[in-house]
């Protein structure tokens, strides 16, 4: 039968390991500072965070010199002024160097001053704790959060939540920035309303309803008024609702964005490309004017030449005629029949000339019944079989389309005659859907459109430029003994 000293024994030992126990699961060890003859005492945990052997000077010297360098003037500052010369507590974290590896550990000290009846400090009892994986956790937070907060400042992008309890508003510190709102108040779901621009305000309010009853992610571009210089700014919300158990929106989460700078750029490229369109439409007009200005010239200059010409060529003819024998007669005759044949083929020649320059059946007959026009002449000339395809014989086009689509015909058809060897060519005009469809294609050799298009030709430029002015598009379609197909896409907004 045991004593009771035993029993109090083994009832010591049994606290004593569950001590142990409790520090090594905390990882936190105890000590006592006998002020008064400069020694303390430790645990088992301690000594062994601390790394030192069980003939460690403990001594303050003892304890300082397991401090960093760096931080022990800062602790023997601390504990002589602050904690025994201000009677304060213990309460401090700093950074050691283990004795018996050279390991440096973070620490967090704990103590209270225990007094004499002179109420002078004479023991100082606490705990140290290692608290160098949190120190290292606490580092990676403030890392990801600093990392976080400048990639959010370099996109002009921030992140918010509201309560649909509370209706109370939280953001990051970038998005307060970007609203312009004063981070140390509290914000509710209507100071947010009231950014919104008054423009957009029945809008939103529409369309968040629609969303949240759908449970549908918030996804929208907006422009705000900021709360403190009122300066207009776009953003771009997304947002994502959160419900309870019973499916009922709890709060919603999301992102805001400054596109202000994005939505300028945009705009300025916007005006850049109606300047450029207008420039274009411009040059467009002035060569059209060029045109019809020197098939005028042509007409009345170099065709009366011709037609004198031939007028006089006849006098002389039979003046010649009426004055040499008739030996000489056939021979002189054939002679002056080829002139006449050349005076033709010239005057025909520049009536072509004029015709391209000018092509006044545009205005008299319309743009289909021209290009069918063109179209048949071409086929006429060239001997390739084209065909002319259309949906619609009545379009009402104004001038510049009709000159657009008339020359990028001229030019498709030259280059056909030209480069494509093409033995047959299908025109197809189509009206469908608002849209108007211009499609020249040909059996010929083609070409690789990869390769063409780093070194396009002033044909296919011009064709572009053209089409541009249109607010159309034009695609080129091409492969080597494939043929090519040149199509031409613009909006018809005539009824």
């Amino acid at each position: 039968m045991k004593t009771e000293k035993q029993i109090l024994e083994a009832d010591l030992n049994e606290c004593k390991l569950y001590l142990s126990q409790i520090e090594q699961i905390s990882q936190l060890g105890t000590y006592i500072f006998d002020i008064v003859n400069n020694t303390w005492k430790s645990s088992t945990f301690l000594d062994t965070l601390f790394g030192i052997e069980s003939n460690h000077d403990k001594s303050f010297e003892g304890w300082t010199s397991i401090i960093h360098p760096d931080w022990q003037e800062e602790m023997n500052n601390y504990v002589v002024n602050d904690v025994i010369g201000n009677n304060s507590k213990f309460d401090k974290e700093y950074l050691i160097v283990r004795k018996s590896d050279k390991q440096e550990r973070w620490v967090h000290g704990m103590g209270e001053l225990f007094y004499n009846e002179n109420q002078e400090p004479i023991k100082l009892i606490g705990t140290i704790q290692d608290i160098t994986d949190r120190k290292k956790t606490d580092e990676a937070l403030q890392l990801s959060e600093k990392f976080l907060k400048e990639t959010q400042a370099l996109a002009s992008i921030g992140n918010w939540s509201v309560n649909f309890k509370t209706n109370l508003w939280t953001s990051s510190e970038i998005l307060d920035e970007i609203l312009g709102l004063n981070s140390d108040s509290k914000i509710e779901i209507t100071d947010i309303y009231n950014l919104i621009h008054p423009e957009w305000k029945n809008f939103l309010v529409e369309y968040f309803y629609k969303v949240t009853a759908k449970h549908e992610i918030f996804d929208v571009k907006f422009k705000i008024i900021r709360q403190n210089d009122k300066v207009e700014r776009w953003v771009h919300v997304i947002g994502e609702l959160k419900t309870c158990e019973l499916n009922l929106p709890v709060f919603m989460i999301g992102t805001m964005q400054d596109i202000t700078k994005r939505k300028e750029a945009k705009e300025e490229l916007r005006q850049s490309k109606e300047e450029l369109k207008n420039f274009a439409s411009h040059l467009q007009n002035v060569r059209e004017e060029e045109r019809i200005l020197l098939a005028r010239e042509i007409h009345d200059e170099l065709g009366q030449i011709l037609i004198a010409l031939k007028i006089d060529l006849g006098l002389l003819k039979q003046s010649v005629i009426k004055s040499i024998k008739k030996v000489d007669a056939e021979e002189i005759l054939t002679n002056f029949d080829n002139v006449f044949g050349m005076v033709d083929k010239t005057i025909k020649t520049t009536r072509k000339i004029m015709t391209d320059l000018r092509p006044e059946v545009l205005y008299l007959v319309g743009f289909v019944e021209a290009a069918k026009l063109y179209i048949n002449d071409f086929k006429e000339r060239f001997d390739i079989y084209c065909y002319f395809e259309y949906t619609t014989a009545k379009l009402e086009l104004n001038t510049q389309q009709s000159v657009v689509l008339y020359r990028i015909i001229q030019e498709s058809l030259t280059n056909v005659a030209r480069h494509s060897k093409a033995t047959k060519v299908h025109v197809i005009l189509d009206l469908k859907d608002g849209k108007l469809t211009l499609e020249i294609s040909d059996n010929g050799v083609g070409f690789n459109a990869d390769l063409q298009t780093k070194k396009e030709s002033f044909g296919i430029i011009g064709m572009k430029e053209r089409v541009y002015i249109l607010d159309g598009e034009l695609q080129i379609n091409s492969k080597v003994n494939a043929g090519t197909s040149i199509k031409v896409l613009m909006p018809y907004l005539y009824k």
